[in-house]
């Protein structure tokens, strides 16, 4: 059935590719039917599920499954499924026969909880008759992060057109009035140039239902599929159809409060379409009263983007408590500028998105750029080692490289032996399957350490031979991996001259490096 397993001793154990699931770290949860078999012959046909999980409270629609899936392809079969309040179980993911191997995947399902369910059950149910694997880790369930402003306008009441020059509408397709607390402006030069009635329906910001608004107008404005219900719309091409006149109109946010909000975390998102011409546009915050600062600007040399989702980081200021967002548009009867779906969000962080003791890092850490191995039809050769870096154990996501020459052979994540099962608690393990090409290759490594984003590519083991289907190292005697940047302090007391390789003795006249 579905067991638990140190992955270290799993792949030590069972080997092909069970090795290559490095996101499954610690233990992780397996069902092998291929292990099972080995003894007898033997069908395997289990499940396994989570407790019930409470859901009370939650928003629908809003829960995530993440989980880290170690697949090999197989006759066998596979399900993930999740049950509301004891109900019947809906399928989320199907393997089958055909799925392609995954061996180190992380899948992320929506589990769609219905309106009013208080809690959930999920499963996973594996059936294989000496069929390779299935393993899974992590498990997390999370909800969206819930916005600490929001606005899309649908709450609106909207009456007729009423302008001679507006039509198409269906009586409930505009409003002047901004929801509570926004701020509509005009600037000096807004309205008409010479004198005369302007649409009113288009004075400045103004929010319409964007069917009317393009079953009056047209020329486009239905690609805007994302605004939807209300949009909140600056249209300089409409405003100008009874009289000539001149568009300059901002829309700004009530004050929002930040007070909870870690500085730099904070992001706004909306929904935009925008029609080029010679128009101009700008997105602005400003805190606690203080001066705007730009965070986007529109030109005439802005491109058309009829339906495009914005996302821009506010840099919200340390000690900040509220901010005002304003959208500021001028145009000549230049079509036009329209958004909706408003919301400013906390963005996540390494720990808690909401916890202001959180404080983001400004330290970049460069990404591993090992690249993937070479793989060859040999029976690959196993290697067992202990990482150190600097004199101390590796950490988990720590990565070890296997090369002959230039060739990547073979790429293995540490596996942490936390609570000392097997080793000095802490020790990092690397059970790794290195490709062989045939005979005898000698190969060097390399270190990538995930804390500092420092690879290492002086790395001392000795000289280490491979060839296929053989075994380098062990849990007893592991290969010694050690990666440092310490620059080697070597006295002459004999020769003038001495040339050690990496990983070497150099003993000279009682003196040893």
């Amino acid at each position: 059935g579905w067991t638990f397993l140190d992955p270290v001793s799993w792949n030590a154990t069972a080997g092909q590719a069970r090795g290559e699931f490095t996101k499954g770290t610690g233990v992780v949860a397996v069902g092998d039917s291929d292990e099972y078999d080995d003894k007898a012959d033997a069908k395997f046909n289990a499940s396994i599920f989570t407790p019930a999980i409470s859901i009370a409270g939650i928003d629908p629609g809003s829960l995530i499954l993440k989980y880290d899936s170690s697949w090999r392809k197989e006759p066998q079969n596979g399900t993930v499924s999740v049950a509301y309040d004891g109900g019947d179980a809906v399928t989320l993911v199907a393997l089958t026969p055909e799925t392609p191997s995954g061996y180190n995947d992380t899948v992320t399902v929506r589990l769609e909880n219905p309106e009013g369910a208080s809690s959930l059950v999920i499963t996973w149910d594996h059936q294989g008759h000496n069929n390779w694997w299935w393993a899974i880790d992590n498990i997390e369930i999370t909800g969206e992060l819930q916005p600490i402003f929001a606005e899309n306008f649908d709450s609106l009441e909207l009456g007729p057109f009423v302008s001679d020059s507006e039509s198409g509408g269906d009586g409930t397709d505009w409003t002047a009035t901004a929801p509570e607390g926004w701020v509509q402006a005009k600037g000096d030069d807004h309205g008409p140039t010479a004198g005369g009635d302007v649409a009113v329906e288009f004075d400045g910001w103004t929010f319409l239902d964007p069917v009317s608004w393009n079953a009056t107008a047209g020329q486009a404005r239905a690609e805007f599929t994302k605004g939807t219900g209300v949009v909140a719309v600056g249209d300089s091409d409409e405003y100008d159809d009874k009289a000539d006149a001149k568009f300059n109109a901002s829309l700004s946010t009530p004050a929002i409060d930040i007070s909870g909000a870690p500085a730099g975390s904070l992001l706004l998102t909306y929904d935009s379409s925008w029609r080029q011409e010679p128009q101009s546009g700008k997105v602005l915050v400003s805190y606690d009263g203080g001066e705007a600062v730009t965070l986007l600007e529109l030109t005439p040399d802005t491109p058309t983007a009829y339906d495009e989702s914005v996302e821009l980081e506010l840099n919200n200021p340390e000690g900040a408590s509220s901010a005002v967002i304003t959208w500021d548009h001028q145009g000549h009867n230049n079509w036009w500028w329209a958004i909706d779906n408003i919301l400013v969000t906390v963005a996540s962080t390494n720990g808690d998105p909401t916890d202001p003791g959180d404080e983001p890092t400004e330290k970049v850490i460069e990404e591993e750029s090992l690249g993937d191995p070479v793989t060859y039809t040999n029976i690959a050769p196993t290697l067992i080692g202990q990482l150190s870096i600097n004199g101390k154990a590796a950490s988990a996501g720590d990565i070890v490289a296997i090369y002959v020459g230039e060739e990547l052979r073979a790429k293995q994540e540490v596996s942490i032996d936390e609570e000392g099962a097997f080793s000095t608690a802490g020790t990092a393990w690397i059970n790794a399957q290195v490709h062989s090409a045939g005979g005898q290759e000698s190969v060097i490594f390399k270190v990538y350490e995930a804390s500092t984003g420092v690879t290492f590519d002086k790395v001392a083991v000795g000289e280490v031979v491979i060839e296929p289907d053989i075994l380098l190292g062990s849990f007893n005697e592991p290969l010694l991996i050690k990666a440092d940047n310490v620059v080697p302090a070597i006295v002459l007391l004999g020769g003038e001259e001495v040339s050690i390789t990496v990983g070497s003795e150099y003993e000279d006249a009682g003196a040893i490096a």
